[in-house]
């Protein structure tokens, strides 16, 4: 698979920088050391006028340099997440992160719907959950999940991804990454 763009710190911190020059206040907590890992500092960004998150960046305790983790998410006119990226390093192990994930939000009337994908655009999970028509919806599924349901679908036209709730929840997402890779 072809790679479409990559979620770093550093295209993290230039979409923050490019979209919330001055407009942010921070919320930041400290984790204590385990025997397992370092303590960490986790920095929550807001918007000043609206109180939308914007990011949360997770640091390292002992070396404030050392980004762990860092989420950016975009909202639209409504204040709704349409989507957001993260980065996740190991603590010692800093050439490259562990995981990347670009997220695409969909707001059907009456249910939330996502997709995630990795850096490279694989498709990795869904989810929707909400009421529609009065009746709770929760559908997730995983990687392998989805492989065996596109299998089943194309097979013999059954399967979660021929149901009303499916097609209502998914309708409006693409299922390529071309929505949120590259970041911005």
């Amino acid at each position: 698979m072809s790679r479409v763009g990559i979620v770093t710190p550093i295209s993290c911190m230039r979409c923050i920088r490019r979209n919330w020059p001055a407009a942010r206040f921070a919320r930041t907590w400290e984790s204590a050391a385990t025997p397992d890992g370092p303590g960490f500092t986790v920095s929550m960004f807001y918007d000043t006028g609206t109180g939308r998150r914007l990011s949360i960046v997770q640091r390292e305790l002992d070396n404030p340099d050392a980004i762990h983790s860092i989420s950016v998410f975009r909202h639209d006119a409504r204040g709704r997440v349409v989507r957001d990226y993260s980065s996740t390093y190991l603590p010692d192990y800093r050439n490259a992160p562990t995981q990347t994930l670009a997220f695409e939000h969909h707001y059907p009337d009456g249910v939330h719907a996502y997709r995630a994908y990795d850096a490279s655009g694989e498709l990795l999970d869904e989810r929707c959950e909400g009421e529609i028509d009065g009746k709770p919806v929760f559908i997730t599924l995983d990687i392998d999940e989805i492989d065996a349901a596109r299998g089943e679908r194309d097979a013999n036209g059954s399967g979660i991804m021929t149901t009303s709730e499916y097609r209502y929840c998914f309708q409006g997402l693409v299922d390529t990454a071309a929505n949120v890779l590259p970041p911005h």
